[in-house]
């Protein structure tokens, strides 16, 4: 399969049954911990938001994080950008029966349309997709149209994700995209890691949020992908500094 060709053609690949059972079983514990935890925070801050949603999931140690330093598609993500790129988030969620999010509205993941491979989503299936449980819907060929479709256009010409627990869908983030309805009494979990070239501005300080004094423990890819090698400096003195203590390293665009 050419996957660079077939992002371009038609905007998405799926990639069946990567994730082993046991690596499974720790991301959906992760996600039901961080998804309670980002309530409380919510309700903390006085946000009125009952969506089952999680952001910004790795920190030191955790699941996400060690997910993360070993995600099995780098090679393909590497290939797509023809080039180095970072984390521009990484979230999860949960689609249950007779609740509404945002994520079952047609949309887009970048808001201004721009043609250029700038940001790559992937979706980590954590239990089985089925047209029953909510599958996801993907309009083929959505990336290359500026213009949104009706909702009965979309509905009808969508391709639904059907696939197994532990699988991927990776797909250009210009495509349009809903959660489907689901009509189960079970809970349907992803998570999913998007990526971006390391000169746009991802929507998460990655290196301030883990700290700085993780830096020395972190493999190459492991500093390339949650950001720290496309720092910036915040003072002249950083600023001025010889290449191999500088924030902004070469490579990264």
């Amino acid at each position: 399969m050419n996957l660079t060709k077939k992002l371009d053609n038609d905007g998405w690949v799926v990639f069946n049954q990567v994730i082993n059972e046991s690596t499974l079983v720790k991301l959906r514990t992760g996600l039901d911990v961080a998804c309670v935890e980002c309530q409380q925070i919510m309700e903390k801050n006085n946000i009125i938001n009952s969506e089952e949603m999680a952001h910004h999931l790795p920190q030191p140690g955790n699941v996400f994080f060690d997910f993360i330093l070993d995600y099995p598609l780098y090679k393909y993500i590497y290939a797509y950008f023809n080039g180095n790129f970072i984390l521009h988030t990484f979230g999860g969620g949960k689609n249950i029966k007779s609740t509404a999010t945002h994520a079952h509205n047609i949309h887009r993941d970048i808001r201004t349309f721009l043609p250029h491979r700038l940001m790559l989503n992937t979706m980590v299936l954590l239990d089985d997709f089925t047209l029953e449980n909510g599958a996801t819907h993907l309009l083929t060929g959505s990336h290359k149209i500026k213009e949104t479709p009706s909702t009965a256009h979309f509905l009808k010409e969508s391709y639904r994700v059907v696939a197994k627990a532990g699988s991927i869908v990776m797909f250009h983030s210009n495509l349009l995209h809903a959660a489907g309805e689901n009509l189960t009494d079970e809970q349907r979990r992803a998570v999913n890691p998007v990526f971006t070239v390391p000169w746009k501005k991802p929507l998460f300080d990655y290196p301030r949020y883990l700290g700085y004094d993780v830096e020395s423990e972190l493999s190459e890819q492991g500093l390339q992908v949650f950001g720290y090698k496309s720092r910036l400096a915040t003072s002249r003195e950083e600023w001025y500094q010889p290449e191999e203590k500088r924030f902004y390293k070469s490579g990264q665009g």
